[in-house]
């Protein structure tokens, strides 16, 4: 039998995402990292940048007992023409292979500067950690994300990020949602966390490769706090400081497809939504690329990725007066806002009728 309070959550959630993915304060402002290319190759900070990961990379094999010193495969995905197959996956590459070609080049396709909606699942009051599994199952992803001011070319350093995205199966902590979360997930913290930017602007999470749930392709959420407070348990002070920018993180539709092959993965009964049908995407890709580099960290995607993207953030920037918490979470656990409006998603703006996708997603749910 259908429920029909699953499908009027469902159909408003269609229209508040589908029609009208948007911009924080309804404004686009593409703002490109190529003029900071060679400003940050002379501070040193392109060069600091490839061998952190690098060094990571070695790390992440570390922990899996795997040879810190095999071939490496990299694959990178740029969103300029969804028609082009932009999946490069290099058999040959090595921990020898130059750093700065294998990792930082701030000219080129790691660029995010689009102000997109936080969609309806944002969660106050979560913790400061890197680990943010939770116990959760799935791929290995350890992501690192780098914040420059694009006025300055300066990398923002001492601003709290939050991240949060679903599990393998589509399904969201701390929110009470019958389309991708039940009761119980009121509580969970599962793939939810802040870091702070440390002197690179740059910001780690240990977590697993993201699921897809109705109505969106794959993504990770990311939120910016400058000046706020931390307090004593942990987690920031509510309403402190302002958020400063707003942006999802997407990957390469082909590594999506892999992943989609192993469990848990595979046992997803949601609809998977490409990227090419994604309206968030298409408003997040004018003028640069809303997918991030990953590296595979052994020979197979069941081992773990590394992945890391290039944020270009208005520091002066404030929506602390679009962004609003489906939930928050305290020292009693999780609590839903009683005045939270799935409609509204910010300040909301349609997606430009150049957008080839389709403008509405179906899906089949409460059967």
């Amino acid at each position: 039998m259908v429920s029909w309070k699953l499908l009027i959550s469902s159909l408003v959630l269609q229209a508040a995402m589908a029609n009208s993915h948007a911009v924080p304060g309804g404004k686009h402002r593409t703002r490109s990292l190529s003029h900071c290319d060679e400003v940050l190759k002379q501070r040193g900070v392109a060069q600091q940048m490839a061998s952190r990961r690098a060094e990571k990379i070695k790390t992440e094999r570390k922990k899996r007992n795997m040879d810190e010193k095999a071939p490496l495969l990299n694959a990178r995905s740029f969103y300029s023409s969804l028609a082009t197959n932009h999946n490069v996956t290099y058999a040959g590459y090595n921990l020898n292979t130059p750093e700065q070609v294998l990792f930082a080049n701030y000219s080129d396709a790691c660029v995010l500067g689009q102000e997109t909606t936080y969609g309806p699942y944002y969660v106050t009051g979560e913790l400061i950690r890197s680990d943010i599994v939770d116990g959760e199952a799935g791929v290995p992803l350890h992501m690192e994300v780098q914040f420059i001011d694009y006025k300055t070319c300066e990398p923002v350093t001492g601003i709290y990020v939050d991240t949060w995205h679903c599990n393998s199966t589509g399904i969201y902590s701390g929110v009470v949602d019958e389309v991708v979360s039940k009761a119980s997930d009121l509580d969970t913290t599962f793939f939810r966390g802040i870091q702070t930017t440390d002197d690179l602007g740059v910001v780690s999470f240990d977590t697993k490769f993201p699921g897809h749930y109705p109505l969106r392709a794959t993504h990770v959420h990311i939120l910016v706090h400058q000046n706020a407070t931390l307090l004593p348990n942990n987690t920031l002070q509510l309403n402190s400081g302002n958020i400063s920018h707003v942006g999802q993180i997407f990957f390469d539709q082909d590594l999506i497809n892999l992943v989609d092959t192993v469990e848990p993965y595979s046992s997803n009964t949601n609809k998977m939504v490409q990227n090419a049908d994604d309206g968030v995407m298409y408003v997040e890709a004018d003028g640069m690329d809303p997918v991030a580099r990953y590296t595979f960290v052994g020979d197979t995607v069941s081992e773990g990725l590394v992945a890391w993207a290039v944020f270009g953030i208005d520091t002066d920037a404030n929506y602390n007066d679009v962004v609003q918490a489906a939930s928050y979470y305290g020292e009693d656990g999780g609590e839903a806002n009683a005045e939270y409006n799935l409609t509204k998603l910010g300040a909301l703006e349609e997606v430009p009728s150049s957008f080839s996708g389709p403008t509405t997603f179906t899906t089949t749910v409460g059967v």
